[in-house]
């Protein structure tokens, strides 16, 4: 069982960064996209439900879902279900086109709202609110392409040390990640598949709109305050955060402190 948590978790962490890092070496497109995204701006809306699984140690092991989409407006939604939880149990995140970031817990109706500064994420988070015409980047090389959900999708191929992962991802969707293999190497040093995730729907129609509420009565709090009381409601113990998670919450924490929060949202 413990095995099993530390591969929910593992392979959650890499999924993020593996979104993240899959545009951190692209070309600077933000000055275009604040003159051209906006909240009136038209894109194409989507929903994907994204299944996890590790195969680490044999047959397909269902870790669980995400749910990633996108409104007319650009706003990104994310939501990750672990199996044994319910979707109520956990809390989901809003990404804007102009890159405010809203994590919100409704079991306990609070938020935390903070906006991304650093020019790398920018750029992500504007792509990401557009059309684009490929997701290839520096660090990753294009082998080809496949149909999936009825959309085009890019097969991209990253190639580490200690890493190799293999996504799939929709250009004219922001780069939705709708397909993945990630493969680590063994004790003789060959690579195999640890885990992989597979789309159980692309959905063109527009989402939920409350997927996209944020909520001007949920009480803001800043994002280890947040942090304590998701893992509360989900009945993990405050002492499961790492020294290495508590130093990046205190990060968070000065930066939230440098942003005036309102009742704007």
């Amino acid at each position: 069982m413990q095995q099993h948590k530390n591969w929910t978790a593992t392979t959650t962490a890499v999924i993020a960064a593996t979104i993240v890092a899959g545009y951190l070496a692209a070309a600077p497109v933000s000055k275009y996209l604040l003159a051209h995204v906006g909240p009136h701006t038209i894109v194409p809306s989507f929903r994907v439900e994204l299944l996890a699984y590790n195969v680490e140690h044999g047959p397909k092991q269902f870790l669980g879902y995400q749910l990633e989409a996108r409104n007319r407006a650009g706003t990104r939604f994310f939501q990750f279900h672990n199996a044994n939880t319910t979707a109520e149990q956990g809390s989901r995140q809003l990404i804007t086109a102009f890159g405010q970031k809203i994590l919100l817990n409704d079991a306990d109706r609070s938020k935390s709202t903070t906006m991304i500064s650093d020019p790398a994420e920018l750029d992500i988070v504007h792509q990401a609110a557009s059309e684009l015409t490929t997701c290839t980047t520096r660090s990753r090389q294009l082998l080809g392409h496949e149909i999936i959900g009825g959309q085009n999708a890019e097969i991209l191929q990253f190639s580490g040390r200690d890493l190799h992962i293999k996504d799939w991802r929709i250009p004219s969707l922001g780069c939705v990640l709708v397909k993945y293999v990630i493969e680590r190497p063994g004790p003789d040093g060959t690579f195999h598949v640890g885990a992989l995730g597979e789309a159980k729907s692309v959905d063109l129609a527009e989402p939920p709109a409350e997927w996209f509420d944020f909520h001007r009565d949920y009480t803001e709090v800043k994002p280890s305050t947040f942090e304590v009381r998701l893992r509360q409601s989900l009945g993990v113990p405050e002492t499961t955060i790492t020294e290495g998670q508590r130093k990046e919450l205190y990060k968070r924490d000065e930066a939230y402190g440098l942003m005036a929060h309102t009742t704007q949202h």
